[in-house]
């Protein structure tokens, strides 16, 4: 079994930490006008608020010194079913989730029916996927206002990685206990640089996509890793053969603001931008039946109303097709040498907002994620002057209290190449905050499991990594109370003489739904395979956290 040794390491150092917290307080959020008043602020300390009476009561572990590893349950409630349509949202007057109301609603109102949303959905458990980011190309036929990442070809270095200083990256990452290999890349840069199209030649494809996909055979065949794609705009064909290669797909709709392309914006002179173009990948990612990933870019001179139009534009698409794994909430950060590096960051504020409203306009399904690498720091009124560490806790503790339910990719083997001055936390602070706040931080697959067995997926025949075979014996025992959705159908739990509590392991992200056009059902076999290797992740970081205590 692979160890996730990293746990309490940032990516690329050696510096060792230890989560002893576990989630032993709870917040769920209140119903709006359910008569219960809000914290004064919505960075006020989680535990003085009151559990409401609708929420059960969600049973959690303390790890001891010398302890076994014990099972933990959230007993979380369970989630709507996928394939139900989207509930018809009200505001806490009774109201239809307007642009009007959303746009004037005060935040802490909107924070609350986010977080009771998100709660009703997935519980108390926050995901991440372990991954290594491998930046196949930084060449780009696009040139965004505030991007680094794409780079002009350069005397002496290749324009693409190899296949084996990819397979050398995944494997790195399979022995620190990753799953997932990040394949990202600049759009079609043999369109706009001829050192790109001579290098493909040379190597015998005619294209990148064609590359792409030779890297992603070569992962799944050699490493057992699961590769996640996001190569950019490309039509339904492309994404058909891609996705017999990889686990999941991606695009950035970034946003739907006609402003982001005119002269000046954030996207003038990207033809790959183009809000029409990238929601025509949506599509044809739906008709696909691809597991997908999508979000909104904020804070690139977009308003908040064309903000909720790309969130309602994601919305549709996930509804109409069922694809939409998880959508990103990420804020713009600036960076030096680059056409936006003096526009103003969107404070944690605004993304709190943007968290909130994508929350409660996605349908239930969608995960909704905010990478944590990328958090602005809470302002000195909200953390009362406090230190760097303890800002930064409280302003993911806030991103709870929005509504999130994922964290995305986290690495202990390669940087964030897209914002490589913005490293990625250490997981033992991380996960402290999120006990602090009563939810439980565990790792999933790059492949959301309600998507495992889609008709010509990878991972429909993919055995869902090496180690899904190991343990399996305890791990049917321990979800035998688990129904074919996701749902725990007995979950009591009871009180030891040590006053922790015993129950079945809550398997967070299993859920089935309805399948898109053309894909076919997941079988018995393929949704215990799929919770298998959920269990193993969390009994790994169980482990390692037991490890950092000091027991021996």
């Amino acid at each position: 079994m692979r160890s996730l040794s990293w746990f309490g390491t940032t990516c690329g150092s050696h510096v060792s930490g230890a989560c002893t917290k576990q989630a032993s307080r709870h917040t769920p959020a209140l119903r709006p006008g359910s008569g219960q008043p809000p914290h004064p602020h919505p960075l006020g300390p989680p535990s003085t608020q009151a559990l409401h009476p609708s929420q059960p009561q969600h049973a959690s572990r303390r790890l001891r010194q010398r302890s076994s590893i014990q099972a933990v349950s959230t007993d979380a409630p369970s989630p709507s079913a996928p394939d139900s349509p989207a509930p018809d949202l009200v505001d806490a007057h009774g109201g239809h989730m307007s642009e009007e109301y959303l746009l004037s609603a005060p935040l802490h109102e909107l924070m609350e029916a986010a977080a009771h949303k998100r709660d009703q959905a997935f519980g108390r458990v926050i995901t991440f996927s372990p991954k290594v980011f491998v930046p196949l190309t930084r060449l780009c036929r696009d040139t965004c206002s505030y991007c680094t990442f794409a780079l002009p070809p350069t005397q002496g270095r290749r324009a693409y990685m190899t296949i084996d200083e990819v397979l050398e990256v995944a494997r790195q990452g399979a022995e620190q206990g990753c799953t997932e290999v990040l394949l990202t890349l600049g759009d079609k840069p043999e369109m706009r640089w001829p050192e790109a199209a001579a290098e493909l030649q040379a190597m015998g494809y005619r294209t990148t996509l064609e590359y792409v996909e030779a890297a992603s055979k070569a992962i799944l065949d050699h490493t057992g890793m699961m590769p996640h794609i996001n190569a950019g705009v490309m039509g339904e064909e492309d994404l058909l053969r891609l996705k017999e290669v990889s686990a999941s797909q991606g695009l950035m709709l970034e946003g739907t603001a006609p402003s982001l392309m005119a002269p000046g914006g954030a996207h003038e002179g990207c033809p790959d931008k183009d809000p029409a173009v990238r929601l025509e990948v949506l599509e044809a990612a739906g008709r696909a039946a691809v597991p997908y990933t999508s979000g909104i870019l904020l804070g690139i001179g977009e308003t908040r109303a064309e903000r909720i139009n790309a969130l309602r534009a994601i919305a549709a698409s996930a509804e109409r097709h069922n694809h939409i794994q998880e959508c990103i909430v990420q804020n713009f950060r600036a960076k030096q040498n680059t056409g936006m590096a003096a526009v103003p960051e969107p404070p944690l504020e605004e993304l709190l907002w943007s968290i909130a409203v994508a929350r409660l306009l996605l349908p239930t399904s969608v995960a909704v994620q905010a990478p944590p690498n990328l958090t602005p720091e809470a302002d000195d009124s909200q953390s009362g002057g406090s230190s760097s560490e303890s800002q930064m806790a409280l302003a993911w503790r806030a991103l709870l209290a929005a509504g999130i339910n994922d964290l995305g990719g986290i690495s202990p083997v390669t940087r964030d190449f897209v914002n490589p001055e913005k490293p990625w936390p250490h997981l033992a602070p991380l996960a402290t905050a999120m006990a602090d706040a009563g939810f439980l931080l565990l790792p999933r697959l790059g492949v959301h499991p309600r998507f495992v067995g889609w008709a010509g997926s990878a991972h429909s025949s993919y055995r869902l990594g090496s180690a899904s075979s190991v343990g399996a014996d305890s791990f049917e025992d321990a979800s035998e109370d688990v129904t074919a959705n996701g749902r725990s159908s007995s979950s009591s739990s009871s009180s030891s003489s040590n006053g922790s509590a015993s129950a079945s392991v809550h398997m967070h992200a299993t859920g089935s739904g309805a399948q898109s056009q053309g894909a076919q059902p997941q079988s018995q076999q393929q949704v215990r395979q799929a919770r298998r290797q959920q269990h193993l992740l969390q009994q790994q970081h169980l482990q390692q956290q037991h490890k950092a205590t000091g027991s021996s």
